[in-house]
């Protein structure tokens, strides 16, 4: 399991704002024009909501990308790589253009490895500029993949391209007018931004960022003070709570029949918050968009109802079987998101919802 670094989001302002997450460019790219912010990572957090976790859960694995699409590479244009590739340090890759027409996405494959600290993309010798004379639009990527979604750069090629890249784990948070994925410029990611290091980040690799109440940016290591220092009194209550809550849940079970282990579903919503543990993917396509992939899930606690769906990191999957009472589900998800970006959601400990709503 890869390295994992946690930001904890504190708002203490007056209303809910979306905090936005980017991965800062590394110094090969920070000063080249046409290199754009790319991010879908995002969770909108309430103000003043004292111990409740709003966090961007970051594991140590890079992607490269590459796409094609009717979209030219620019400011505010959506932009999705069609093939991602997880890369480690010391590894070389080989992003393949086609020459249009006809349309066809781009293939990644091994290459001659860099330096053992880089990492190094280039593209092949395609004709760019017969390509975007058919509407047809490369664009290359470097990023993470989060449990909130994806933080990295887009840029659009020239034909034999080399980016050798030093990657660095340092990020922006920041609260504006971005999109999923829609290409930002630096400038308007990082004026107002929380800017975190690793410096910033304790031995356990957890920093908080908090929106102050004048609308300032601040970066502290740690865990938000608001749960490191719980009174005493605050923690029992919250024991005895969560002990009368098992008590319903196992007076229910005993009721239906099922025994075993305990739930964490709330009959009035129709909902069930739960952990994930485990998967295990059926065999499929590898690499390609707008896919169907299906696979069982094993979660943390039993499940309360016969739920059809569940959300994680924001994407919604078909639940299409799960019996009341089990740990594992039958899922499928049929998108426009890749294999890569949909497999990196499922990190063991990652928070998801259950729900019976259409």
């Amino acid at each position: 399991m890869a390295t994992q670094y946690t930001i904890y989001l504190v708002n203490n302002g007056v209303s809910t704002k979306d905090f936005w997450g980017f991965l800062q460019p590394p110094d090969e790219l920070a000063s080249l024009p046409g290199v754009f912010a790319n991010s879908s990572a995002h969770l909108s957090v309430d103000p003043n909501v004292g111990s409740q976790l709003n966090k961007f859960v970051i594991p140590v694995q890079y992607v490269v990308g590459a796409g094609a699409s009717n979209q030219a590479v620019e400011l505010h244009t959506r932009v999705i790589s069609s093939f991602d590739q997880e890369t480690d340090l010391g590894q070389g890759w080989l992003a393949n253009y086609a020459n249009a027409p006809p349309n066809k996405g781009p293939l990644i494959v091994g290459a001659d490895a860099p330096a053992k600290d880089k990492i190094e993309i280039t593209a092949n010798n395609f004709n760019r500029k017969e390509n975007e004379a058919n509407n047809w639009f490369s664009n290359m990527s470097f990023g993470i993949q989060t449990s909130a979604g994806y933080m990295g750069m887009t840029w659009s090629p020239d034909p034999g391209d080399k980016r050798t890249i030093s990657p660095k784990l340092s990020f922006y948070v920041t609260s504006g007018s971005f999109g999923t994925n829609d290409l930002a410029d630096w400038t308007d990611v990082n004026s107002k931004a929380a800017s975190i290091t690793l410096a910033d980040f304790d031995n356990r690799r957890e920093a908080t960022v908090t929106l102050t109440e004048t609308g300032e940016w601040t970066v502290t290591r740690g865990r938000p003070p608001s749960v490191q220092r719980r009174p005493l009194l605050d923690t029992l209550l919250q024991s005895h709570l969560r002990l009368a809550e098992a008590h319903s849940h196992l007076t229910q079970l005993v009721g239906s029949g099922v025994t075993g282990t305990t739930t964490a579903y709330d009959v009035s919503s129709n909902d069930q918050k739960d952990t994930v543990v485990s998967v295990q993917w059926d065999d499929g396509p590898k690499d390609s968009a707008g896919i169907t992939l299906r696979g069982t899930l094993t979660v943390q606690t039993a499940l309360g109802a016969a739920f059809t769906a569940f959300i994680l990191a924001g994407v919604r999957f078909s639940i299409t079987s799960a019996p009341p009472g089990g740990t594992q589900i039958r899922f499928s998800y049929s998108g426009e998101r890749s294999v890569q970006q949909i497999k990196a959601l499922f990190v063991a400990g990652a928070n998801l919802l259950l729900t019976r709503n259409p």
